[in-house]
């Protein structure tokens, strides 16, 4: 009978616990100054991974509430990944307030990019002990745009970029403007800063940005840069100037042989990842980036 009832002291202890282990790794919601964002923080992290998410309904239409639900619902979907690979899992609520522009890396009062950077300084200072210096970038859709963008003006921040299913790149051809070419523009006030809010003159509204071909070039040799697709994501996308391919895919496999062929070492070439019966869905093709982002912590 003593046996017994310890058994079950013991096995009472134990759950609890599981539920002290469970509760500590809940997903939360955060607020600060400049937006929202959802984070999940496993036990020991010792990576992190930025997210950026899509939109599962029309531009027009989202709200706050619904892309705060969609961050979590991100944050839920990677929670496993995080807690095996014991990574820092961030996602960022883009698209609304200040990171309107953020598909052209610009915001109101903070740039999206340097944003980002804001939050994995302050969670690896934190939780990580000898952090590399370097995360993990995934965007989905829209969010890839940005990771796209991201990837080839700061490589030296990422250890690898997944770029699942974009719209749209930055085309290499100096001729057309950025965001879909290399063309200097002018930062206006609606997306690109204000010169009330924004401290760095450089990030105004009125400045030039002036993004660096050669520097885009030499990224897709510093970093490993994999871009996933669905083999059923074929649909016919609006055309624009500097634009080559009528498809998400025809984009995808344009861009990548485009920015390759100008790589001179080839050491990290742009690869793609096609998931069969797939379409614009990014939930069903998370094996794959998951098993190519296990290939990024293969150089830790």
């Amino acid at each position: 009978m003593r046996l017994t009832k310890t058994i079950l002291i013991i096995g009472s202890i134990f759950i609890v616990f599981l539920a002290c282990q469970k509760k500590s790794n809940s997903i939360t919601h955060k607020s600060d100054e400049f937006g929202d964002y959802a984070i999940y923080i496993p036990n020991n992290p010792q990576k992190l991974i930025v997210l950026v998410h899509g939109y599962p309904w029309p531009d027009d239409s989202r709200t706050k509430e619904q892309l705060k639900e969609h961050v979590l619902s991100y944050a839920d979907q990677w929670r496993e990944f995080s807690d095996v690979n014991k990574a820092i899992t961030i996602i960022p609520q883009m698209g609304s307030g200040d990171f309107a522009g953020y598909r052209q890396m610009f915001g109101y009062r903070i740039d999206p990019g340097d944003y980002i950077e804001k939050l994995v300084d302050h969670y690896s200072n934190e939780y990580i002990k000898d952090y590399s210096g370097k995360f993990t970038l995934y965007g989905h859709s829209a969010g890839a745009q940005f990771a796209v963008r991201y990837a080839i003006t700061r490589p030296e921040k990422l250890d690898g970029a997944i770029i699942s299913a974009p719209s749209t790149y930055p085309f290499p051809n100096e001729s057309v403007n950025w965001p879909y070419g290399f063309k200097a523009i002018i930062r206006d006030s609606i997306f690109n800063g204000t010169t009330e809010v924004k401290d760095d003159s450089e990030k105004v509204a009125g400045a030039l940005f002036s993004p660096k071909l050669k520097y885009a070039i030499r990224a897709v040799d510093q970093i490993p840069i994999c871009i996933v697709i669905g083999s059923g994501d074929t649909l016919p996308r609006k055309s624009r100037e500097g634009l080559i391919g009528n498809t998400r895919m025809e984009r995808a496999y344009n861009w990548a042989s485009i920015m390759n062929s100008k790589n001179s070492s080839n050491r990290n070439e742009i690869k793609i990842t096609v998931v069969k019966d797939v379409g614009h869905e990014p939930f069903k093709m998370l094996k794959a980036v998951h098993e190519q982002i296990l290939t990024f912590y293969e150089n830790y």
